[in-house]
């Protein structure tokens, strides 16, 4: 992915209409689009801060606890970086 553009909105409709926009504007330019929703009113993991994202993160790769929302997450990206590598 080339760049982002973050944008927050209270309606889905809304989300959805930004990313189909910006699906657009990327594959005009030549570019393959990618976009994955999250809800990021909700924490991934178990807890919400620097320190405690880290210890998710590292629990994570050690194979010692993945919370499933984060899972899912991530499961999601690798899947789309599969399909977007070919």
């Amino acid at each position: 992915m080339k760049g982002g553009l973050w944008r927050f909105y209270a309606d889905l409709r809304n989300i959805k209409a930004s990313a189909l926009f910006l699906v657009a504007v990327e594959h005009a330019g030549g570019i393959r689009p990618f976009v994955l929703l999250s809800d990021i009113n909700q924490v991934l993991a178990s807890g919400a801060g620097n320190a405690l994202e880290i210890r998710e993160a590292i629990r994570f790769l050690t194979g010692e606890y993945c919370h499933p929302r984060l899972y899912r997450l991530i499961f999601a990206l690798c899947v789309d970086m599969l399909m977007l590598s070919g």
